[in-house]
């Protein structure tokens, strides 16, 4: 055997083989931790953010979400009215403070047809409170309730599709992330004896659609 044939088949260093083996190591846990990087991407893309998977709903200058309970629904008795107004109705029918809703879900007369406005007191995740007047002080709503107003008068003529395809999302978006089931979805009549959201208010349906969604 030549000296060049005796140090080609010479065992490598000791040092020289812990290197290689080191080498090994990091390229297996760059490939581990991409591929994890990579899952939690599609996981987050196909779930969406907690909390946040609708900006519409829960924008990203909301305050923390607070322990909602229920959803109680509204309409303001009126044929139209943008966000603003329709804050004022409900004041009117409820305690008279400045704001009783968390959201406000537009007919087309005053704000888009299905838009969803979010109300200065859901940004800030604050209970509607009415001293003295009809609410949750009462005992009258449970506490605890998010209140959606739909523009609209409902005893005298339907809400629209658009209305009611955006209640549809706006209550599964809640009852999703709030943890809030499907029997704590109420119509303000159901808890008061009052002619709110109106007897065209098609409550059934919209308990169907939500369970389906909820369901599916």
């Amino acid at each position: 055997m030549t000296d060049t044939e005796a140090q080609q088949v010479a065992p490598q260093p000791a040092h020289d083989r812990d290197q290689m083996n080191v080498g090994r190591i990091a390229v297996v846990v760059v490939i581990l931790a991409v591929g994890m990087a990579l899952a939690i991407g599609l996981c987050w893309l196909v779930m969406g953010e907690p909390q946040r998977a609708d900006r519409t709903i829960f924008p990203a200058a909301m305050a923390s979400l607070r322990g909602w309970r229920c959803v109680v629904i509204h309409h303001t008795g009126t044929p139209g009215g943008d966000l603003q107004a329709a804050m004022r109705v409900h004041a009117v029918a409820g305690s008279g403070s400045a704001a009783t809703c968390h959201f406000v879900i537009g007919n087309g007369q005053g704000m888009d047809d299905g838009e969803i406005a979010a109300t200065p007191l859901w940004i800030a995740q604050q209970a509607v409170e009415a001293p003295g007047g009809v609410g949750e002080a009462d005992g009258a709503i449970p506490p605890g309730a998010v209140h959606v107003v739909l523009v609209g008068d409902f005893e005298n003529g339907p809400l629209t599709l658009d209305q009611m395809n955006s209640l549809v999302r706006l209550t599964h978006a809640l009852a999703n992330h709030c943890r809030i089931p499907l029997a704590r979805v109420f119509v303000h009549s159901d808890l008061e004896a009052v002619a709110c959201p109106g007897s065209a208010f098609p409550t059934s349906e919209l308990l169907r659609r939500l369970g389906d969604k909820l369901r599916s």
